[in-house]
């Protein structure tokens, strides 16, 4: 019984350190977390990190926000910006506002390649001033774009003045180009580095193809494929339509001069 005894605790003082390290998360800064690859190194890891919130959408459907480092580490190939998404959000509501200071914990994930961290617990430090948003101005080529987009994911950004090509899809989602790239029209074959989408988690953007709409701000995410902005509830959109595609008055029809067959 003896031999027994001391074997189990011999048993558990090997094993405790070993547990104690799994337990304890990583401290670690945004842009070591995203890494300068499509795939953050720290999947699977609990990590602590801080940084300032830059845009909020916890009271919307993403439920989640945007932290990044007020200092970033000066590489273009690794973003200073990530996604908080507050997986207890229903049980534990949460608020927080752009400009504070955090400190956040949780399980670093890839969400179909978005690098994400699984909020566990946060901490309040002081407010800190936002970080300038980066002007997105991807590169024409498809696969050199992914590369930009991707070490730009997640931080604050904006866009300049952008052509609607892509209407409001089901999912609310208009895509965008620059205004001055040339472009009216895009086709499901076409390979356009330059497109962007535009989310508006707080409301409905409902905009038309040919559009130009100028103030886009907010984070840069990713879904389905394609990098889109989620636009910032403060975001001073404007919005010029096209007059050349603006629907003609229907004609005048004289009376008995329509059949309708069924």
């Amino acid at each position: 019984m003896l031999r027994m005894l001391l074997a189990c605790l011999l048993l558990s003082l090997v094993l405790a350190p070993e547990t104690l390290a799994q337990d304890t998360p990583t401290e670690v800064p945004v842009y070591e977390i995203q890494g300068s690859g499509f795939t953050s190194p720290y999947v699977g890891q609990t990590v602590r990190t801080n940084g300032v919130v830059t845009a909020s959408f916890l009271e919307t459907y993403a439920n989640g926000f945007f932290l990044q480092d007020p200092e970033g580490d000066g590489d273009d190939t690794t973003s200073d910006g990530i996604w908080i998404y507050h997986q207890h959000g229903e049980a534990e509501p949460l608020e927080v506002s752009v400009g504070e200071s955090l400190v956040v914990e949780g399980e670093v994930n890839e969400y179909f390649g978005l690098t994400e961290i699984l909020l566990e617990a946060v901490t309040r430090n002081s407010s800190h001033a936002v970080p300038d948003a980066v002007t997105l101005t991807p590169p024409e080529d498809p696969d050199a774009s992914n590369a930009y987009l991707e070490a730009r994911e997640g931080m604050l950004t904006s866009l300049p003045a952008s052509r609607v090509i892509g209407a409001t899809n089901a999912y609310g989602e208009p895509y965008v180009v620059p205004a001055d790239s040339g472009v009216e029209r895009i086709f499901r074959t076409d390979r356009e580095g330059r497109r962007v989408g535009l989310i508006g988690a707080h409301d409905w953007l409902t905009l038309d193809h040919g559009s130009v709409v100028d103030g886009i701000l907010g984070g840069l995410t990713y879904s389905y494929e394609n990098y889109k902005v989620m636009i910032r509830q403060d975001a001073d959109l404007q919005v010029e339509p096209d007059e050349d595609l603006v629907a003609p008055d229907a004609p005048g029809v004289a009376a008995g001069s329509v059949r309708v067959a069924t």
